[in-house]
């Protein structure tokens, strides 16, 4: 494990956020993060980054008022129906529902209280750190596998770019494959 501190200085763990995915690293940091809150009486943010495209592309420029004013119409419709689809979701639909329903019952399990996040965004390094300054995190953990590169350990892209940006405490649980 890999340990670094608020940039702030040591703060209580009142909030944890925990990115998911579906490898036996993100399980092991699962693992960890709800012994952590149990520990501390933490809530538990589980998150899960889907990295494609939120909204399709334009396909091209709207000539008329009148047929902006269509078109927005229809994209608040598109958002309330996906919105409303998010919420009466079939079991199955995404992987990363099954994931944060998993954890969500192992943090129950532990008596760990756990909300589930789901955001769109193209880089899950940047998603994690910019979920983490809107819940408020005190600390991320987050599960890798570490390679050796020349002399030095790479964490892998989203892990560093977590560490490099956050400026809350962010514990690396690193597993071998």
């Amino acid at each position: 494990m890999l340990a670094r501190p608020p940039k702030d200085g040591p703060t209580p763990i009142r909030r944890i956020l925990l990115p998911l995915a579906g490898t036996v690293q993100a399980r092991a940091a699962t693992e960890v993060a709800i012994a952590i809150a149990a520990h501390h009486g933490a809530s538990l943010f589980l998150l899960h980054v889907n990295t494609e495209v939120a909204e399709p592309e334009p396909i091209g420029p709207v000539l008329d008022d009148e047929v902006g004013s269509v078109a927005a119409a229809a994209g608040q419709i598109v958002r309330a129906v996906r919105r409303q689809g998010a919420r009466s979701r079939v079991p199955g639909d995404d992987p990363g529902e099954e994931l944060l329903d998993r954890a969500a019952l192992l943090a129950r399990e532990s008596a760990v209280r756990s909300r589930r996040v789901i955001v769109r965004h193209p880089t899950r390094g940047l998603a994690i750190v910019e979920a983490a300054q809107r819940m408020r995190a005190d600390l991320v953990v987050i599960g890798v596998t570490p390679q050796p590169v020349a002399d030095r350990v790479f964490l892998g892209q989203t892990a560093s770019h977590v560490l490099a940006a956050a400026d809350l405490g962010v514990l690396v649980v690193a597993t071998r494959r």
